[in-house]
């Protein structure tokens, strides 16, 4: 499925994709080497699947050095931080001491390919180097859930989301390595299109490639910010029971709770009224049934408690921005 905020990121907004696409991986301390296979792999199988090399990439250190990573195993890279050409796209991961000569040199670098416009793939913690150095415009940020809170609590004028990553016109962001190697073979898919994707999508044996807004898998106590039994018991037998004819009056009777009251605690713990939430955890499991099984639309739509396959798509595009249909060709 394709995002119009997608249209230009990989390909800087050139419309001859066969062009290769340059990038540098920054690899700084603490990097994990999870997240530098996320990158790579996916690249990889792409320029064998197309039989020509859509992608060049190198991996480089503030002074090329190799770098320690998480692990504890140290990573030969290809070079230094040098000045790059503006069309490469810059993925950035570990955790720079910014006090150090090595975090400075690094922060200065990314300020320099920042201004001359070159794109960013932020991986875990570097979100929050780029809202320390301001670099935060009005995108959406997608941040792991343990540290959500955090970086909202320091960064309040950032936007960031429960979303398990995020592509923005310059700066796309992961929340983990899974979700690293979905956004890349997302940007594939939106340059080299849905064949070349597919294929790295079943060498990584891959059977779903998320889309971006998927929620993190959030405990529902920390999702909603409550310990209330009651609101999170009908949270619970919604998302079990979501394809069943739920009615709030139903709920209620079965929760011991009046109609009014459940209203009262989902606006406030969820945001929106129960109907809305029902009907959004319908539309979410009918995206991944559209995905990775072969029922066709309508069955879906009755899998999922529509009525018609015309108010399911009517739903659907509400919702994701897309037809049903533009989702059956991810599997």
């Amino acid at each position: 499925m394709k995002h119009a905020s997608q249209k230009s990121f990989l390909t800087g907004g050139q419309t001859d994709c066969l062009r290769q696409t340059q990038a540098v991986i920054v690899v700084a301390p603490q990097a994990e080497l999870a997240d530098i296979s996320a990158i790579t792999q996916p690249m990889q199988v792409a320029n064998a699947a197309a039989s020509r090399p859509l992608f060049d990439w190198q991996l480089v250190s503030v002074d090329a050095n190799p770098v320690k990573l998480s692990c504890g195993a140290e990573l030969t890279v290809n070079r230094q931080l040098s000045e790059i050409h503006r069309d490469t796209i810059v993925f950035v991961t570990g955790a720079p001491a910014k006090e150090s000569e090595h975090g400075v040199n690094l922060v200065n670098w990314i300020r320099r390919q920042y201004r001359i416009g070159n794109r960013f793939v932020l991986l875990n913690d570097m979100a929050f180097t780029f809202a320390k150095i301001g670099l935060f415009d009005r995108e959406e940020i997608a941040i792991h859930w343990h540290q959500i809170d955090l970086f909202r609590e320091l960064f309040p004028h950032v936007r960031a989301v429960d979303q398990i990553y995020t592509i923005g016109r310059r700066i796309s962001t992961s929340t983990c390595s899974d979700a690293t190697t979905e956004l890349v073979v997302t940007l594939i898919e939106t340059a080299f299109g849905r064949e070349i994707a597919r294929r790295v999508q079943e060498q990584l044996n891959r059977p779903v490639i998320r889309a971006p807004a998927t929620p993190q898998n959030i405990p529902l106590a920390r999702r909603y910010g409550t310990r209330n039994k009651t609101f999170l018991a009908v949270v619970e037998r919604i998302m079990s029971g979501f394809e069943d004819d739920l009615s709030i009056q139903e709920l209620g009777r079965e929760f011991n709770i009046s109609q009014r009251q459940l209203e009262r605690q989902f606006s406030k713990y969820a945001g929106v009224s129960p109907l809305r939430f029902i009907k959004d955890c319908r539309l979410n499991k009918a995206s991944q049934l559209l995905q990775v099984t072969d029922m066709g639309i309508l069955d879906v739509a009755i899998a999922c408690g529509f009525s018609s396959g015309s108010s399911f798509r009517s739903a659907f595009k509400q919702k994701f921005g897309v037809n049903p249909s533009d989702f059956v060709g991810r599997r």
